[in-house]
């Protein structure tokens, strides 16, 4: 029997009738497929086809029932006799509904195909256009973080160059926070921007001239004598110094990359408090740090020469491989100090201190000079015990320390013999 556009019409409105009445699963299916079909973006299907599906389902099951007549009367009466030959199994013919379910199910392949490529390169053409938003979305944010970070840094640039103290310090503090929380863009010109500052100060002293005072005093040799009593350090300036004493290792380590180094050389740095600050590598040629406290700082392969250390308090420095050459270091207390590697030629060491100092040698100390009358003081480790300069040392290791010291042969011992300063 071959079916023909008329056995197909009542099936399709009983078929329709039934789908459509109640919630079942069949009804569901239809719209479903319904549905699906209309949200593909097809040629010629619109926006909101779905909704319109749902409203009008039999309508459109009918005019899908009707194309499936025309092809199904066309494939009966072909030339080709097409239908016959879809039939035709080694065993005979096979039903018409068979026949047509069959082709119905190549014909959805052949339609599915293609429609789930074009989905496919539909939706990486989403992704792609996605991505390339985030990206975009990130250069913007990354774009717009650059413009406040400039903002920033030129805001506070801005203020250490005002005469007014306060705006100095407020631009100094801001500078010194850039610097800490993006070292990679801004650390290096900050410190730059910094130790110009130091070099060349903008305002107003805030103490004025040196104050010279006559004090009721007398010297070891019996002469009264005037003291010139130098004004403290600004505050601006001691801010400043705070901050670059307090480099980060990362920070360093960001200057190391850049072969960079702390550029203060003649800086007017005299009673500045610098305890325990990192002045590594850092050039402090001809500088006047007279009076200043570097106790525990780490002055190590830094350049001082013609450097003013008079009075300065040096108590455990690290000052290896510093050069010192025609440093004044007149009174200063270089106690426990390291001066492995530490250059000292022609260096003035009157009056200092270099009680326990580690890394010295004969040899170069002998290239020292200081005055005949007050030649520097190298105190016993037992003298450095008296005083206490050692309380941070566990008791027992310093009484052994101690104890092999001062039992060195007199050869290994250091003594002064260094030229005359008027040489």
């Amino acid at each position: 029997m071959i079916l023909s556009p008329r056995t197909w019409y009542p099936l399709g409105l009983q078929s329709l009738k039934r789908f459509c009445r109640g919630g079942s699963r069949t009804a569901l299916t239809f719209r479903n497929v319904l549905c699906t079909l209309a949200s593909w973006k097809i040629v010629g299907i619109k926006p909101g086809m779905a909704e319109h599906i749902k409203k009008h389902p039999i309508w459109y099951g009918i005019g899908l029932i009707a194309l499936l007549s025309v092809l199904t009367w066309f494939l009966q009466n072909c030339p080709w006799c097409l239908w016959v030959w879809l039939r035709e199994t080694p065993n005979g013919y096979e039903s018409g509904s068979t026949t047509v379910r069959n082709l119905g199910l190549i014909l959805a392949g052949l339609i599915a195909l293609p429609l789930t490529l074009w989905r496919i390169r539909v939706a990486d053409s989403q992704a792609k256009a996605a991505h390339q938003q985030v990206e975009s979305s990130q250069d913007q944010v990354a774009t717009s973080q650059r413009s406040l970070l400039n903002e920033r840094y030129q805001k506070g640039a801005e203020m250490l160059g005002s005469e007014v103290l306060s705006v100095r310090l407020g631009g100094i503090f801001a500078l010194a926070r850039l610097a800490r929380e993006h070292p990679m863009e801004y650390h290096v010109q900050i410190m730059r921007l910094f130790c110009a500052f130091v070099r060349n100060p903008i305002g107003d002293s805030e103490k004025g001239e040196e104050v010279t005072n006559e004090v009721e005093s007398k010297s070891e040799r019996g002469v009264r004598q005037k003291t010139t009593k130098k004004p403290d350090l600004r505050s601006d300036i001691q801010e400043i110094m705070t901050a670059i004493g307090k480099r980060s290792d990362a920070q360093i380590e960001i200057e190391l990359q850049e072969k960079y180094k702390l550029d203060l050389h003649k800086a007017n740095l005299p009673n500045a408090d610098l305890g325990s600050a990192n002045l590594s590598y850092a050039n402090l040629a001809d500088a006047d740090l007279s009076g200043t406290s570097l106790v525990g700082a780490d002055l190590s392969g830094g350049w001082l020469t013609n450097a003013d250390l008079s009075n300065a308090e040096l108590m455990r420095a690290d000052l290896c491989n510093t050069r010192l050459i025609r440093a004044k270091l007149r009174g200063a207390s270089l106690i426990a100090a390291k001066l492995f590697g530490t250059s000292l030629f022609m260096t003035d060491l009157s009056g200092a201190r270099l009680s326990s100092v580690s890394g010295l040698t004969q040899e170069e100390l002998d290239k020292a000079c200081a005055e005949q009358e007050n030649p520097p003081k190298l105190d016993s480790p037992y003298d450095a015990f008296e005083s206490n300069y050692y309380e941070a040392e566990p008791p027992e290791q310093m009484i052994e320390r101690l104890e092999i010291e001062r039992h060195l042969p007199i050869d290994e011992q250091l003594f002064w013999r260094g030229k005359p300063l008027d040489e």
